[in-house]
């Protein structure tokens, strides 16, 4: 349901998705996985935090992997965004886990539960998610050359401007703290 995957929050979603992948005893050995926009990032927490049964292989398409730094040019995002603004990493809302405020950065560290977590963008580094991230087989990044949903596009890749410089620099991956 397209308006419950907005209104769930991401770990409600890793929640759920987690309760399904363990009832089907098709996936108990492994499975692959294909993901679309923001439920990249649900299948992504799910190979870093659970990744039982595990995930060999990851196609992610058009994944706000390093967050998103405006809102989508959408009309339901256009209706949600002026309310989600007053309270961007408190709003009960999938959008408030991938926010990514890059203007002010220890306010995300700080009030962003999800993102910085699966980044391991904090100071304690998780060494658990970047061994299930090896653990995979593929690794699959898909952008879109002119995405307006996501923003920056190069996200999908996990890329993101620089702290400090909205629509500035893009950090690719490799350059990135997580």
């Amino acid at each position: 349901d397209g308006l419950m995957s907005i209104l769930t929050p991401l770990d409600d979603q890793l929640n759920q998705f987690t309760r399904a992948v363990r009832a089907d005893p098709k996936l108990a050995r492994g499975f692959d996985a294909v993901g679309l926009s923001q439920g990249n990032l649900v299948v992504r927490a799910y190979i870093e935090r659970v990744n039982n049964p595990p995930v060999r292989r990851f196609v992610s398409i058009c994944g706000p992997m390093e967050g998103i730094g405006t809102c989508p040019m959408n009309p339901v995002y256009e209706l949600i965004c002026p309310i989600w603004k007053l309270d961007k990493y408190g709003a009960n809302i999938a959008f408030s886990g991938y926010w990514r405020d890059v203007l002010h950065r220890d306010q995300y560290l700080e009030r962003n539960s999800f993102l910085p977590d699966i980044n391991n963008e904090r100071e304690d580094k998780n060494a658990t998610y970047r061994a299930n991230m090896l653990k995979l087989e593929k690794y699959v990044l898909v952008q879109a050359t002119q995405d307006t949903m996501i923003v920056p596009r190069e996200t999908a890749v996990h890329g993101m401007w620089a702290w400090g410089r909205e629509w500035g620099e893009i950090v690719p991956m490799r350059s990135s703290e997580g």
